[in-house]
């Protein structure tokens, strides 16, 4: 089945609205700028690269044989992309009273699928690259860096997109919820859904960075009133928000008693430099060790889900958490003390009652890009040792406690802290879910 047997290429969206994980910017069509025939000629070229890739990645006819993932008759499907995604969804899911399917490659399924096959050929491509050159010749400046650096990323986009609206075009879904608002084949996802005219929903997995995209979802759950705000910093198109709190720590108490051994944790994410952490990790593990020999510690290292590259540090009372199979509320809840690099897991470990020492390199851009250093909730990141261990020795003399104004602050994070809410987020998100579907 062709392309153009299934849709008319001017109603794909410009590349500027599909891959906002790769720039943080909004097509603004009233800004256009000339484009030289030289730019236009050495995007063309660009675009020959890009098209010898493919082609030597997926041969002469680019081909998807796909059998239907999406169950007959169901009501909603959820996008579970990771262990993240899967740690909000199994909160709530058995409120969900409407019938659903679970979708995702943390969900053992790789795609969402057509009830036919597709078949993309060389023509197809051609006609995609017309599109695209077409559109270039109205892009911005910021437009044209995406499709200059990331070119190879946005076209593979587009196909997947083109894949979703055939998928999506035949069923019966009334709404599709993703847990992700920023990666490039979420957002094509989405857009396909809105082509099928379904309705999509937005239940954020992890605090929101003013650098994500801007919503386009119909409508989204927040946390809390600081990811309400970064929204509003960020743009809102369309989307109706409600705020209904963090359900990833419904009914969890924090361990008291944690077995007489101070257990510290050490996490990091993708944006970190690998050898210069596990060389400062070398550090205050010898000199915490050194300095506090009557006691006894085990240091627990998790690295992001998406990590690729991992630490190992070959010592004694050194543990590892692996973030595919343990949930990070159940890890940080047998933790006395966090050493963070610049994640969410900052803000869980606080919201669990554990505190947390930032080691956020001080060279990094964007390295507060939660906000959690600008709101009060940690220190500025630091890699200077001394200034690292006076921290955690702060720490250590008040008995691992996070202060009241930090407890305070929490409220942004979590709208229903100290309400009647508290503990009982799951089922309000499964009755609005199942109130969405029935509109």
């Amino acid at each position: 089945m062709s392309i153009k047997n299934i849709l008319d290429i001017k109603q794909i969206p410009a590349p500027g609205s599909l891959c906002f994980s790769l720039f943080n910017i909004e097509p603004k069509w009233s800004n256009r700028l000339k484009v030289s025939k030289l730019d236009t000629a050495l995007f063309f070229i660009e675009l020959v690269k890009i098209l010898a890739r493919i082609l030597l990645e997926f041969g002469h006819n680019i081909i998807y044989r796909l059998k239907s993932n999406i169950k007959n008759n169901v009501d909603v499907v959820f996008i579970l992309g990771s262990i993240n995604h899967c740690a909000v969804f199994e909160m709530f899911s058995k409120y969900v009273n409407v019938s659903y399917d679970v979708w995702g490659k943390a969900a053992g399924k790789g795609a969402i699928t057509p009830y036919e096959d597709i078949s993309i050929n060389f023509r197809d491509i051609l006609s995609l690259s017309s599109y695209l050159i077409q559109q270039y010749r109205g892009f911005n400046k910021a437009e044209k860096t995406i499709i200059h650096k990331r070119g190879y990323l946005v076209f593979v986009t587009y196909i997947r997109l083109i894949k979703y609206m055939i998928g999506l075009k035949d069923s019966d879904l009334k709404l599709l919820v993703v847990f992700n608002d920023h990666g490039s084949w979420y957002r094509s996802l989405v857009y396909a859904a809105k082509y099928c005219k379904i309705r999509t929903l937005y239940i954020p997995h992890a605090s929101v960075s003013k650098l994500f995209p801007p919503l386009i979802f119909d409508y989204t759950f927040c946390e809390g009133v600081k990811t309400y705000n970064n929204y509003v910093h960020i743009g809102i198109n369309s989307a109706k928000i409600e705020l209904l709190g963090n359900v990833k720590f419904d009914n969890l108490k924090p361990l008291k008693n944690k077995g007489g051994v101070i257990r510290i944790g050490i996490a990091y994410n993708m944006s970190d430099n690998i050898a210069h952490l596990k060389k400062l990790i070398n550090k205050i593990y010898t000199e915490i060790l050194r300095k506090y020999s009557n006691n006894v510690f085990i240091f627990c290292i998790r690295p992001h889900p998406a990590q690729q590259e991992s630490i190992k540090i070959e010592r004694p009372y050194i543990e590892y958490s692996d973030p595919v199979t343990e949930r990070s509320t159940k890890y940080l809840n047998s933790l006395n003390l966090l050493f963070s690099t610049d994640s969410n897991i900052a803000l869980e470990s606080l919201l669990m009652g554990v505190p947390v020492i930032n080691i956020t390199s001080e060279h990094i851009t964007n390295g507060d890009n939660y906000g959690f250093v600008e709101d009060g909730l940690i220190n500025a990141g630091s890699t200077k040792l001394s200034y690292i261990l006076d921290t955690y020795d702060k720490n250590y003399r008040d008995s691992f406690q996070i202060s009241d104004s930090v407890r305070d602050k929490l409220k942004d994070y979590n709208c229903a802290i100290g309400t009647i809410n508290e503990g009982s987020v799951a089922p309000i998100i499964a009755s609005r879910i199942d109130e969405l579907v029935n509109l």
